[in-house]
């Protein structure tokens, strides 16, 4: 899964010549055609969507295949498979022309991979409001993760629908995540006060002395500057 700001990314990076060689270190070491998923949350407009590229396995003769879940179809979902379609061509050609040493890429990857893109139109759940994009963006990675088969194919495009779940159910998310951060800055509060107990017991022990003590000196006969407690006499 990228973070939020890949896909914008992705773009500058498609309009430069020469400038998606520097994106590949976003995936440096990964081999995106062995991943089963590849999730891009789409942030733009003040709007959250999701795309999610479902890789199946060489032997299934089927492609990528490219869903785009948006909570309110505000995102140009045309544009958006454009996009992601030139991601996978570009890095399919950078793979053969540079195949990494480890791996056969006839072995990994569709001979016409542009040919084999597939684009499916899905439907999901909505929102019920103008504010809940990114839980719901949130909610379809959350149930897609639970629920995907390990290799994805297009018969499982049924999945996907308007009663996949309550779009309450997604709503809900963000009490959960309110009390999973609260929860979180109270550890962090405790943890704080615990260290700045362990602190003031602690920093000062060397520097006191027990009644009836005395300091003993150092190698040249001085005495070490100390702090005595109230009532003690200096030795």
């Amino acid at each position: 899964m990228f973070n939020t700001y890949f896909y914008s990314k992705l773009q500058e990076a498609l309009s430069g010549k020469g400038e998606f060689v520097k994106l590949r270190r976003w995936w440096k070491g990964v081999n995106i055609f062995q991943r089963g998923y590849i999730i891009l949350p789409i942030h733009g407009t003040a709007h959250w969507s999701l795309v999610i590229i479902c890789i199946p396995a060489k032997e299934s003769n089927s492609g990528p295949i490219v869903v785009h879940l948006d909570s309110l179809g505000m995102h140009p979902t045309d544009d958006i498979y454009h996009t992601v379609r030139r991601f996978l061509e570009e890095e399919w050609k950078h793979l053969r022309k540079n195949p990494p040493s480890d791996i056969s890429i006839s072995d990994t990857i569709w001979e016409d991979l542009p040919r084999n893109i597939h684009k499916e139109n899905v439907e999901v759940p909505g929102q019920n409001n103008a504010y809940d994009c990114g839980i719901f963006m949130l909610y379809y990675i959350q149930r897609f993760i639970i629920e995907a088969p390990e290799n994805f194919t297009r018969d499982r495009l049924v999945m996907f629908s308007r009663s996949w779940f309550r779009s309450e159910e997604a709503s809900n998310l963000r009490n959960k995540i309110r009390k999973l951060l609260l929860k979180e800055f109270e550890n962090a509060r405790v943890d704080d006060v615990m260290s700045e107990a362990a602190t003031a017991d602690g920093s000062d022990d060397d520097c006191f002395m027990k009644e009836g003590e005395s300091e003993a000196p150092t190698a040249d006969g001085s005495h070490e500057d100390c702090v005595m407690m109230e009532g003690e006499s200096e030795a």
